[in-house]
């Protein structure tokens, strides 16, 4: 047989990477997307960016219970807290776990948020507080003075609004109290309990100038808060943090706390009363509360003033909202949801400036609209800043998709992958509620209790393979019709050794592909070792090429060169 002369083959690169975005014959926009693979901003001359792997798991500390699935987690003060099935731990830089309480657990993330003195959990439509220093409450008083002018069953407040305690008189002589019960006793942080004798604050009977010594009880240093104790506000949908106040909603009104006692809240209310389309969520950015509907969100500031002292800023109402709690998160400097506006399908928006701003792709809108409403509820958001990119993870219930901001800057294109911890594209991410502590990102795992951490010197996950995949961008070619000589894969081989195979598959239509063809992966110190296959093919005057390679190894692909032979046509 003839052999081409070597002057007639021509080189030609194809890119790897296209954001994943694929139209099929069908018509319909689906999503090719990169698996477990981000783009690193290692530029070539050729691209702005290099395909490596989107980072690994391994474990933290070990872990002998499973079965308590990862709700979400948070660090406060030095020390990591995580909600795991029904359980609150905390965590200490050694990997030393606390178990602080329990919480109901309807299987969905929680809000987990923070105060100066108070961790903040929401889980199941309760509002829960950790504090160090622990809580209390009045169980008994005693008269020190029985002041003047009160009568039987005449009720005082002990602290602001009874913030503290509200008493009931049970026996007086003369309108001098003898006799006192606790009828309510609200729970207070232990380090703010008042020094005996307590002055009463009002009386409802006009009496005055009773002092009483109060007996306190350790309620630990883990609490359920009893809204029965103030405003009788239910459910907890959402709560956060702000101005001093905790701020919660029932999916109606949003209600603050006191500031002085932050369980205990007074019946102080505002609205959203721009759409009657209740509250979803609500998350503090700049300074303000963002408080989202279903179809619009509006914008509160801390005014000050009596009552409720925060102020609806009608400049800040935007007509997209948000589907719930765990549809959003902080991302980016910024905030990012799942939502739409009326007579609007839903969508990924981040918040630019004012504005929301789209940053789903068609395919990944595609994947959105194949959810009910109830799978699209319970779809969770959460960020992190790894290595060289700002990454959004959007966990659907089969699959775990990633917006890159960094990347999709570079490239001017919405630049979206998918994550998985198996060698099938089936298989689920197991990561979750991603940490920033002891130096590393934490996470938790969908299926136990264990702690690992986003690994960038390796490829698997928990010492398993995993699936790497990725189909490029439809390249056009210089030539109408060429036989495919040879495709190889630029990228950096015999760093760790890998016995495993790298499959390759081309296509001319995106729609019909070539057979798998494999090429072995380099043993350790093959640093010369080239990845090549050579399909002796039919390329038509466009090509689209497929790697995958499932391995624990650490990959870095700069791209593939084709070998083209010229054909007469």
């Amino acid at each position: 047989m003839a052999q081409v002369p070597l002057a007639n083959v021509q080189p030609f690169p194809i890119p790897l990477m296209s954001g994943g975005t694929v139209t099929t014959d069908e018509g319909s926009i689906q999503g090719d997307f990169a698996i477990n693979l981000k783009l690193r901003q290692i530029s070539t001359d050729q691209k702005p960016g290099t395909p490596t792997d989107h980072g690994g798991l391994s474990q933290w500390i070990a872990s002998s219970a499973t079965g308590e699935s990862d709700r979400g987690g948070i660090v406060w003060n030095g020390v990591m807290y995580r909600v795991q099935g029904a359980s609150v731990y905390s965590y200490d830089t050694s990997g030393a776990r606390t178990k602080l309480g329990t919480v109901a657990n309807d299987g969905l993330k929680c809000r987990l948020d923070y105060g100066f003195d108070n961790l903040i959990i929401v889980s199941d439509n309760l509002l829960y507080y950790y504090a160090p220093t622990g809580y209390s409450n009045v169980t008994g008083a005693a008269v020190v003075s029985g002041g003047t002018g009160y009568a039987v069953n005449d009720t005082i407040t002990i602290g602001p609004l009874g913030q503290q305690a509200t008493l009931k008189v049970t026996s007086v002589a003369s309108g001098v109290i003898n006799g006192i019960s606790v009828l309510t006793a609200p729970q207070v942080l232990t380090k703010f309990i008042p020094a005996n004798p307590v002055p009463q604050v009002l009386s409802s009977g006009g009496g005055t100038g009773a002092t009483f010594n109060l007996t306190w009880t350790s309620l630990g240093n883990f609490i359920q808060v009893d809204m029965s104790k103030s405003a009788g506000i239910t459910p907890i949908v959402d709560a956060t943090f702000i101005a001093g106040y905790v701020m919660v909603t029932d999916g109606v009104d949003v209600w603050c706390s006191s500031l002085t006692n932050l369980t205990f809240f007074p019946g102080y209310f505002g609205s959203a009363e721009y759409d009657p389309d209740g509250i979803t969520a609500q998350y503090k950015l700049n300074n303000q509360l963002y408080v989202f509907g279903k179809n619009t969100t509006q914008t509160m500031a801390n005014t000050g003033g009596n009552n409720f002292p925060f102020t609806v800023q009608q400049s800040y109402t935007i007509d997209i909202g948000c589907v719930s709690r765990q549809t959003m998160c902080y991302f980016n400097q910024t905030l990012a949801w799942i939502g739409g506006g009326r007579n609007m399908p839903n969508g990924v928006w981040t918040l630019n400036g004012n504005a929301p701003a789209k940053i789903s792709s068609a395919a990944v809108d595609y994947e959105l609209s194949k959810l009910t409403a109830d799978q699209v509820a319970v779809v969770t958001l959460e960020a992190i800043s790894f290595e060289d990119s700002e990454l959004l993870y959007v966990h659907l219930p089969t699959k775990t998709l990633v917006f890159d901001a960094t990347a999709t800057v570079g490239v001017g294109l919405k630049f979206w992958t998918q994550l998985n911890s198996g060698p099938e594209d089936s298989n689920f991410y197991r990561a979750r509620n991603f940490t920033r502590f002891d130096g590393k990102w934490l996470c938790g795992d969908l299926a136990d209790n264990r702690v690992g951490y986003l690994d960038a010197t390796t490829g698997g996950h928990y010492g398993q393979p995993v699936l790497h995949r990725v189909t490029g961008p439809m390249a056009l070619l210089p030539l109408a019709s060429a036989g495919l000589r040879s495709v190889e894969l630029k990228c950096i081989t015999g760093q760790a050794g890998d016995t495993s195979r790298i499959a390759m598959q081309y296509s001319s239509d995106g729609i019909r592909w070539s057979q798998v063809r494999f090429a072995s992966a380099a043993p350790r110190g093959g640093y010369d070792r080239r990845i090549r296959w050579l399909p002796a093919g039919l390329a038509r005057d466009r090509m689209q090429v497929r790697i995958a390679h499932v391995t624990t190894a650490h990959v870095t692909w700069f791209g593939l060169l084709v070998e083209l032979e010229p054909l007469a046509t």
